[in-house]
């Protein structure tokens, strides 16, 4: 379809309900130092504001590259897939301020800028902070989190709900999902505040990546 420029390479992106395979696998041969670059990632910024920390000499990246889904985050949440970056901020018993942003990566100006999220109680009548997050999934081509928000002020305050979300290599919105625990429908004011990042899809590409024997596909 299109080739996407992302912070570190570019994603060519594939259509894979244009052909008649009703399960389709994409094959394709890479040096094994190619693909890294544009896989999603999880960070723990160990309570440091800024990716990098900068000198004369160059930079050294300060935030935590994360592979296990059960890690103790010291700092915030960071998931990002080099077009988005979402900084979840869960409260402790040491700093109760919690905050959920999101960033949006401009190939133009090699530089991430905040995406506007409505607030309260400017444009919602709730007030919903991120209360608990668990990485339930961190491949290649994706990763997912469970998000637990509460409502701490406003309309629904003392309310508390779970939601999936979803960052897929290539891809410039959040997928939102409810989690099979989870009948109620999404409050509005937690729909409306993840509306602006939120994939508009009902469709789930199911994208993963692994090996593939070259036997079995060798001509």
């Amino acid at each position: 379809m299109e080739t996407i420029a992302t912070e570190f390479g570019d994603v060519d992106l594939f259509d894979a309900t244009a052909l008649s395979i009703d399960e389709p696998v994409y094959i394709y041969d890479v040096a094994k130092d190619a693909q890294p670059a544009v896989d999603v990632r999880v960070y723990d910024t160990n309570g440091r504001d800024s990716k990098y920390i900068r000198s004369d000499d160059g930079r050294v990246r300060a935030w935590q590259s994360v592979f296990a889904r059960d890690h103790e985050f010291s700092g915030a949440i960071v998931l990002e897939n080099g077009l988005l970056r979402v900084t979840i901020d869960e409260p402790t018993n040491a700093d109760a301020t919690a905050a959920f942003d999101v960033e949006a990566y401009d190939a133009g100006t090699d530089s991430w800028t905040t995406v506007a999220l409505p607030q309260y109680p400017d444009s919602l009548d709730t007030d919903w902070e991120p209360v608990d997050v668990d990485i339930v999934g961190l491949g290649q081509a994706r990763l997912r989190a469970q998000v637990e928000f509460e409502a701490v002020a406003g309309t629904n305050a003392g309310d508390v709900y779970a939601l999936d979300l979803q960052l897929d290599r290539g891809r410039s919105e959040v997928g939102v999902w409810l989690p099979e625990s989870v009948t109620e429908s999404i409050p509005p004011d937690l729909e409306a505040l993840l509306e602006p990042v939120a994939s508009t899809s009902i469709v789930d590409s199911g994208v993963e990546q692994g090996l593939v024997a070259r036997e079995e596909v060798r001509l």
